[in-house]
């Protein structure tokens, strides 16, 4: 058993100074066990939290999990985070804020990759193709980190095609705007991992796929009733998407 977390449980763990601690945004485990987990903050900090098990009454001997606090990064992206994820298959987490920058880290919170200056907030990333397996980050001397291909949201209504050179050829990153006639704030978002197709979930509540090739919207699904789609993933063969509201 996992507990769930709430801005009241981060304020009432003693021993620690969380005063100046932002309200939380979103969370992410990595594909591991025994990953902690990594939540960020609306002033741009990372708390990074471990499982401990402890019994549950003196007169029991059944463990349940218990939240600690590893440690408190501050500032360790500049603006509000507004997304944090895995990446896939990896030790790799990813933050995105509301400065325009999306940052990789190591489980160490070190910073492994970056692309910066996006112009706007960003509030969702998704990685279209399958992303190479680096393992521990302590052993990428010889495999070192190339940013993957991605696609991000802005809070201004845009769809952002990222792509990275090959590891053979010299190059810079290229960013192009696939989508800028969006007509809704998008809170979340999932690249299919074979199709050109983007599902966008919105502030509306609505869930849009995009045809991001073609630039044309394929299907709606009106969730009005759920309002604000808080996250959303396709599965690994694209039949099936999840989203949280």
């Amino acid at each position: 058993l996992i507990p769930y977390y709430t801005q009241a449980s981060i304020d009432n763990i003693n021993n620690l100074d969380l005063t100046n601690i932002g309200q939380l945004t979103q969370s992410t485990f990595l594909p591991f066990s025994k990953s902690p987990l990594f939540t960020g903050t609306d002033n741009g900090d990372l708390i990074v939290w471990n499982f401990v098990d402890k019994k549950s009454t003196e007169q029991t001997t059944s463990l349940t999990k218990h939240r600690v606090i590893q440690k408190i990064v501050n500032k360790v992206i500049r603006g509000a985070i507004h997304c944090v994820c895995a990446l896939p298959n990896n030790h790799i987490f990813v933050l995105a804020s509301s400065a325009g920058n999306v940052r990789f880290y190591d489980r160490q919170c070190r910073v492994v990759g970056w692309v910066d200056y996006l112009g706007d907030a960003v509030v969702s990333v998704s990685f279209p193709a399958q992303v190479p397996n680096y393992g521990d980050i302590h052993d990428i001397k010889d495999n070192p980190f190339v940013v993957p291909d991605m696609i991000v949201g802005t809070k201004k209504h845009k769809i952002i095609k990222i792509e990275s050179p090959d590891k053979e050829n010299a190059g810079d990153i290229t960013r192009e705007t696939v989508l800028d006639t969006f007509n809704a704030v998008c809170t979340a978002m999932s690249a299919h991992p074979t199709l050109p197709l983007v599902a966008i979930g919105t502030d509306f509540g609505d869930i849009q796929i995009w045809n991001i090739a073609q630039k044309q919207i394929v299907q709606t699904i009106n969730m009005s009733q759920t309002p604000n789609i808080t996250d959303m993933k396709f599965s690994p063969n694209g039949e099936w998407l999840v989203f949280a509201a």
